[in-house]
């Protein structure tokens, strides 16, 4: 690891834990982060230097001098997140000052004149499923992801805060996504062909009796997706599945059967917490973990 990558390696590891933890001491940071004292302070201080950070208030009493707190300046630089017809602008803590319907042609440079916000305190662009829009601002850096891990990032992030996450949403199609460590899993995640049918209908893939093929029918028995759900919980082993899109319009009963089913399993199952700008909430997310905490 190169010295730079080292540095890079550092900063991620503070902003991070900022950002998930809210304020800490430099004592503190360097314990969690297993970096030295010395190490930490340059870290802090070229952070405060940039205006990332700032000092707050003083921690808890301790022996000698009393700790002071360091913590993120959220508004210090911003990101603009894209799924579909929306686009909001998000602090570093993934809030959205505004959250718009986008135009043909969409004038995102206007857009984020009008918040108040210097172009150059706009870190990038995230884009889940689908091409960016017109009017970009020149030189915006474009992270791209799908949109059903955009909403998994978003669930697992802001709705409910959970590190390791199963998501599985139902819209055109039945897709899922997988964080792990709060970070969102880059392999493949598709519970729409696992097998739950011996003699179901024929799908899509080639084969029989998916899940992708019996999901949509009105009266779903619980105990099917509660099979693929159990299935993808043994193999990938999350702590929390969240469902989303039409998922999310399970009736009580159903959720409950689902669960039933997943009985063996040590997960907690629920619906998807957050509401119409969860994908973009997501999309920035995806931007933010590049450019900020782990790109920097």
């Amino acid at each position: 690891m190169t010295s730079h990558d080292l540095r890079v390696r550092n900063r991620g590891q503070v902003l991070r834990l900022l950002r998930d933890h809210g304020p800490l001491s430099r004592a503190e940071l360097a314990r969690r982060t297993g970096l030295s004292a010395t190490t930490m302070t340059k870290v802090v201080a070229q952070l405060i230097g940039e205006g990332c950070l700032a000092e707050g208030a003083t921690g808890p009493a301790r022996p000698g001098r009393p700790a002071t707190d360091v913590a993120l300046v959220p508004g210090a630089l911003w990101v603009v997140g894209v799924a579909g017809a929306r686009a909001g602008l998000c602090d570093l803590l993934g809030r959205a000052v505004w959250t718009r319907d986008l135009s043909a042609p969409a004038d995102l440079d206007r857009l984020i004149g009008t918040s108040g916000i210097h172009g150059d305190q706009v870190l990038g662009l995230g884009l889940a499923g689908r091409e960016p829009p017109h009017g970009l601002p020149d030189g915006l850096e474009v992270v791209r992801g799908s949109e059903v891990r955009a909403r998994a990032l978003a669930e697992a992030r802001y709705g409910c805060r959970a590190a390791d996450l199963l998501y599985v949403h139902l819209g055109e199609r039945l897709e899922a996504a997988l964080v792990l460590g709060g970070r969102i899993f880059d392999g493949p995640c598709d519970l729409a062909h696992v097998r739950v049918v011996d003699a179901g209908d024929p799908c899509e893939c080639g084969g029989t009796g998916c899940l992708l093929t019996v999901v949509r029918e009105p009266y779903l028995d619980p105990a099917l997706l509660g099979a693929a759900l159990a299935c993808a919980v043994s193999l990938l082993g999350p702590a929390d599945i969240r469902l989303g899109g039409d998922l999310r319009d399970l009736t009580d009963p159903q959720l409950h059967g689902v669960a039933t089913a997943l009985r063996a399993h040590p997960v907690r199952l629920g619906r998807a917490t957050l509401g119409r700008d969860a994908a973009v909430r997501g999309a920035a997310a995806l931007a933010l973990d590049r450019l900020f905490y782990l790109g920097l």
